[in-house]
This record gives C-alpha cells, sequence and structure tokens, in this order.
C-alpha cells in the first residue's frame, strides 16, 4: 500500500465508530443482533489500525503523516489502539447485561459508540478544533448516558457530577481559542512555544486534562457517577475518559509545550494525592460500582504520577499503566454475574502487579523511570513516594479480588468470555514482552527496560504457571462457597498489620481472603524490598 493511500485511511477510523452508531440505531429482530454494531466497530478498526500502521511505518519523508485535518505519530498509537479494540469490547459486553436491553439498551449503545468515535477523531485529529470538538461529543453522550439510565430520581445530582467534564472542555476550548488566536494554521506539529502562548493556554490545556482523568480533588464526581450503573460505567469512566485525559495530559507535557519543573512537581503531587485519596476509599465499605469508579480515579493519578517523573522513562511507565489498567478494570465489569471468578482474578492479579501480567511492568517501570528522566532532587522525590503508588494498586487489586458476587447483569456466559478471553492474552503479552510492547506501541527505542532477572521472558512464563494454578485452585474454593457476597475493606492488607484487627463488620467465610492476605504481603515484600535495596544503595 503506498502512502498516498495509507495516510488517507485516517478519516475511516472514526468512520467505522460512527457507522457502528448508525447501525446501532436500527431496530433488530433477534436479540442477537445488537452485537452486530460492536463485532463490525472491532474488526472495521482493527483492520484499519493494523493497515494505517504498516503504512506509517512505511513513510519515509520529513513531512509528518498528516492528510487535512488529521494525523498520526508515536504518541498516539497507543491512546488509539485502546480505544479502537478495548472501545468495541466494552460496548459488547454492556449490549449484553441489563443495559443493553430494549430500546433504551439501543439508545446507550448509540450513544457509546458515538462517543468512541468522536474519541478516535479527537486523538487523530491535526487541528484543535476537532480535538475540542471530539472531547465535547464525549460529554455529551455521556451525559445523556447519565439521563437514561435508572430510574429518574436524583437525575440532577448524578447531571452536576458531569461538572468536571464540562469544566475540561470549557478550559480545552479556551485553550484552542488562545493558540489559534495566536497562530491561525497551527496544527499538532507546528503550534508556536512562543512565552505568551506557553503561560497562557498550556495550564488551561494541562486543567482540561487532569479534570477529564478525575484527579484530585474532584475525585468524589466521577466515583459517584460510578454508582449509576454499566451504561455509564463502562464505556465513558472506564475506557473513554481515562483515553482521552491521559492523552490530553501526554499531549500537553511530551508532545506541544515542554514544562518546566514546577508544573512537573505539581503533577506528581496531584497524582500522589489522587492515589492516597483513592486508596483511602477503597478501603471503606462502599458499594460494587462506587468502589470500581474509585478503582478508574486510582488509574487516572497513576498515570499522572508515573508522567511527573518526565524523560523518556516517564512516558513510558505512564502508558504503561495505561494499558494495564483499563483492561483490568474491564475484567473486573466481565466477572460480574454468576460464578464468573477468572476474570476477577486476573483483572486484580493485574492490578495488584503480580508478575507475569502487565500491572507488575507497569509499577516496575515507574519505580525505573527516574533513572531515565528528570534527576536530582524531583527524581529523589519522585522515587520515595513510589510506594504511595504501590499501596494504593495493593488496595484496589485486593478489593477487586475480594469482592465478590458482583452486580448480576444477566449477560450470557459467552459474551464476558468473549470479552475476557482477548483481554487476559493482552495483560499476559504486556507483561511478559513489555520491551516489544513499548517498541511496537510507544516507538520509544534505546530504553532498557530493566528487570530484576536478565531472563526475564522464561521466568515470567513460569510465573504464568503458577499464576494459573492459583487461579484454579481459588476458583474450586469459590465454588465451595458459593452465593457468598463479599465487601472489600481493610481485613485485605496483610494480617501483620494493625489495620487487620480493627473490628470492621466481616462477613463469617469469605472465599480466598487468607489467600488474598499473603498474596498481598508478597507482593508488598517484592516491591518495598528491591525499594529499599535501592535506598541503600544510593546512601552507600
Amino acid at each position: 500500500m503506498g502512502e498516498i493511500r495509507a495516510v488517507q485511511l485516517l478519516p475511516f477510523l472514526p468512520a467505522a465508530g460512527l457507522a457502528a452508531a448508525l447501525l446501532s440505531a436500527l431496530p433488530v429482530r433477534r436479540p442477537a443482533w445488537k452485537y452486530i454494531p460492536s463485532i463490525w466497530a472491532l474488526a472495521a478498526s482493527s483492520t484499519l489500525l493494523v493497515l494505517l500502521y504498516r503504512g506509517w511505518e512505511r513513510h519515509v519523508g520529513p513531512g509528518p503523516f498528516v492528510w487535512g485535518w488529521w494525523g498520526f505519530e508515536a504518541g498516539r498509537l497507543a491512546f488509539l489502539a485502546l480505544l479502537a479494540v478495548i472501545g468495541p469490547l466494552s460496548l459488547f459486553l454492556l449490549a449484553g447485561g441489563e443495559a443493553g436491553k430494549g430500546r433504551k439498551g439501543r439508545v446507550l449503545r448509540t450513544l457509546g459508540h458515538l462517543s468512541v468515535a468522536g474519541a478516535v477523531a479527537a486523538v487523530l485529529g491535526e487541528h484543535l478544533l476537532l480535538l475540542a470538538v471530539g472531547c465535547a461529543l464525549v460529554t455529551w453522550c455521556a451525559a445523556g448516558a447519565v439521563l437514561l439510565e435508572g430510574p429518574g430520581e436524583e437525575r440532577t445530582r448524578y447531571l452536576a457530577a458531569l461538572f468536571p467534564l464540562m469544566a475540561s472542555d470549557l478550559c480545552l476550548m479556551l485553550s484552542v481559542l488562545l493558540i489559534n488566536g495566536a497562530a491561525p494554521k497551527a496544527l499538532f506539529h507546528n503550534i508556536p512555544v512562543a512565552p505568551g502562548i506557553r503561560s497562557s493556554a498550556f495550564p488551561l490545556l494541562l486543567a482540561a486534562a487532569l479534570l477529564r482523568l478525575g484527579v484530585f480533588p474532584l475525585t468524589t464526581c466521577p466515583a459517584f457517577l460510578a454508582g449509576r450503573g454499566k451504561a455509564f460505567r463502562i464505556p465513558y469512566l472506564q475506557v473513554i475518559n481515562p483515553v482521552l485525559g491521559a492523552y490530553l495530559l501526554f499531549m500537553a507535557v511530551r508532545v506541544v509545550f515542554n514544562p518546566g519543573g514546577e508544573w512537573l512537581w505539581a503533577m506528581m503531587g496531584i497524582g500522589a494525592a489522587g492515589l492516597v485519596s483513592s486508596a483511602l476509599a477503597l478501603l471503606r465499605s462502599i458499594p460494587l460500582g462506587v468502589r470500581r469508579g474509585w478503582l478508574a480515579n486510582c488509574l487516572g493519578a497513576a498515570f499522572t504520577f508515573s508522567l511527573s517523573s518526565g524523560g523518556q522513562g516517564g512516558a513510558v511507565a505512564a502508558r504503561l499503566v495505561l494499558l494495564a489498567g483499563i483492561p483490568a478494570l474491564l475484567l473486573l465489569e466481565a466477572s460480574d454475574g454468576g460464578r464468573r471468578g477468572g476474570a476477577r482474578t486476573v483483572g486484580g492479579a493485574a492490578i495488584l502487579g503480580l508478575p507475569p501480567l502487565a500491572g507488575f511492568a507497569s509499577l516496575w517501570m515507574a519505580g525505573r523511570s527516574p533513572a531515565y528522566g528528570q534527576g536530582g532532587a524531583m527524581g529523589t522525590t519522585f522515587f520515595l513516594g513510589w510506594p504511595v503508588m504501590v499501596l494504593a494498586f495493593l488496595a484496589g487489586g485486593a478489593a477487586a479480588l475480594i469482592a465478590g458476587g458482583g452486580e448480576a447483569d444477566g449477560a450470557p456466559p459467552w459474551v464476558s468470555a468473549a470479552v475476557a478471553l482477548p483481554l487476559c492474552a493482552f495483560l499476559a503479552i504486556t507483561g511478559i514482552f513489555p520491551g516489544r510492547v513499548a517498541d511496537m506501541l510507544m516507538r520509544e527505542y534505546g530504553l532498557p527496560l530493566e528487570f530484576p532477572f536478565s531472563s526475564w521472558s522464561s521466568l515470567a512464563g513460569a510465573c504464568l504457571l503458577v499464576l494459573g494454578v492459583l487461579a484454579f485452585l481459588w476458583w474450586a474454593r469459590g465454588r465451595r462457597v458459593a452465593g457468598m457476597a463479599a465487601v472489600a475493606l481493610t481485613s485485605c492488607a496483610p494480617a501483620s498489620t494493625a489495620t487487620a484487627l480493627l473490628p470492621w463488620p466481616l462477613a463469617p467465610r469469605r472465599p480466598g481472603k487468607s489467600l488474598v492476605r499473603a498474596v498481598v504481603a508478597l507482593d508488598l515484600a517484592v516491591f518495598l524490598g528491591w525499594w529499599g535495596m535501592f535506598i541503600l544503595s544510593v546512601l552507600r
């Protein structure tokens, strides 16, 4: 395929999502037909993405890979892959549940595919106006999902909780207007970096990204909306908004502007505060939907914190956090209804950071990122704060593993299996071969992903076998204790800690609670032991 034909495929990616939205709006005679738009979107987007990637690899020339208002570069690839693959999978899972039934379900699926098309257009948009319009479209579709789902009581409160998304769109539009006012023909690859534009447009673009990620201090709004139901939580809170917010933050820090150290310090503080608040919320007795909203907040805070380390290492670590967190969150949703503990086990293990899943690679690379990023006081402070990220992931993963029962959504088992299998495979491949994933989806060459052992791939395969045996034992134990709805509290911490002795209302029996405590203690020893050894080596 020649260069001209390859670059002309750019607008067809959002067009595939738009076609899926039109198909979803059509009435269906058989219930199985409602899955056709999601299957079409997944097949068309994946095929177009592969063809676009191959054409982009063969692109030779001094100019960027741009056609009109559409553009493509290495920094956008990971975000585009998540939207093009995980987005249709999330809507496929939504179609199988209660929220996907009837006329209202048809409207919700239409809004979901339309929002995925808007998000893809925002990521591929070379013109800043297209970026702002795509984000605004996602916000309005999310508002429609909030209005349609569930009973009408407290509808005003749920709409008010959308304030961070609306404020994000306002900040983004003001930033675009400021840049276009100074340079009317500015595109992403030639935005001027004059001091006036940097001092005015960059803070607005940074605020737009952080507001969409739902980081501190507005973390309660996304968590509150997550309790509304799956129609908002699955496609928007766990897939589209994290990807869009992370893309805005990545482009603002790594591509468009080159912020000074004070901005990175601010990002580090905001990310750490979000991790602490999310971890404390996960240790409380809260409904399952709200807990998953806090997990999504923890993902946004971890991305912000990882990116604040700066340099090539921070950029890789932040995107690995996103590549590990979004499939893990969707796996937790696929585990709802019936005995589907396997998906919950893999999703929780990935959040915990157990090797060889992608969560381990993201946490390990985040700990190593100061060696390839900012040095001095900022690198030291980031590494001293890295255990906060580890503890937040431990709290989230343990909460996900212990909280059995799930929400009875009525999705057929084959739907959950069709979503869970590719996600599990992706988490395992990313965890075993993180260097190849960084080369392929990030184009960050020459960065040594140093893991604790030289023969990491062989060790990771052995860990995968051990993890599979543990998952089978857990599943067998869960079958003997079926019907026990557990609530994850501070008892998920290791038994040696003081928090395990607090008088929380515990169920008399809980499947796998002792195993979770042992796994959390082992994981904590691995990460903090490595952290302590590094500190000792520096002091000597």
